[in-house]
């Protein structure tokens, strides 16, 4: 049986096969020891690794402890053995400089992790805000140069668009609500022009304000 502990103890794999396993009775005994099988009967203070020299106080003690002491981590839990009220102890020790390299490599992948979550963020936030902002101002400015040219009507400029920018509540929905009243008030002039043109003096034409300049020049017609 202690046998089959030995080879167990041996074919532990961890930390890049750094770690070693070590299993000592209450006596601190050594039953067995992955790296040090040539240990095994002998006392555990033989085996020279730092950070055991107080494992077996502990293990009398029942205690569990985890200690980082000069070039080793070592890490120890009790159990007790079929039905005998004394506790045995298993031992792993870990050097530290494995231990830190493996730690910052956890911290290097979990940056590179973060660091791509946060580039598709601002993808997603770039494509969200390109068909929030960029859409709705192409949609006015087609609108403006179709006004540059004359067309009160904004041949052209898709209108449900331009409905949608109009329910909106931002600065966005403000310049299309602006949009609007220029090409409603386009319209009137240009209607007004019309009538007057084919000899109708009655057109009736009150300024938006005192900076309204055509509309003040209707009225001096």
């Amino acid at each position: 049986a202690l046998t089959s502990l030995q080879i167990m103890s041996e074919q532990i794999d961890l930390y890049e096969k750094s770690a070693e396993f070590i299993l000592v009775s209450n006596d601190g005994t050594v039953v067995a020891a992955g790296k040090h099988p040539d240990a095994i009967g002998k006392p555990l203070s033989e085996l020279g690794i730092a950070g055991l020299e107080d494992v077996v106080e502990a293990i009398n003690s029942g205690d569990e402890h985890v200690d980082v002491s000069g070039s080793n981590m070592v890490a120890f839990t009790t159990f007790l053995i079929g039905k005998t009220a004394t506790p045995w102890a298993g031992i792993l020790i870990i050097p530290t400089e494995v231990l830190m390299r493996s730690a910052m490599q956890a911290v290097y992948v979990s940056s590179l992790i973060g660091i791509g979550l946060i580039i598709i963020g601002l993808i997603i936030m770039w494509i969200i805000i390109g068909q929030a902002v960029s859409k709705p101002i192409s949609t006015l400015v087609q609108g403006a140069n179709r006004i540059a040219l004359g067309d009160s009507d904004v041949t052209g400029v898709n209108r449900s668009a331009i409905d949608k920018i109009l329910t909106r509540k931002d600065e966005i929905g403000a310049i299309g609500k602006a949009f609007t009243g220029i090409t409603t008030y386009q319209k009137e002039m240009a209607d007004i022009a019309g009538r007057i043109a084919q000899g109708d003096l009655t057109a009736r034409v009150t300024p938006k304000d005192d900076k309204d300049l055509l509309g003040h020049a209707f009225v001096t017609m």
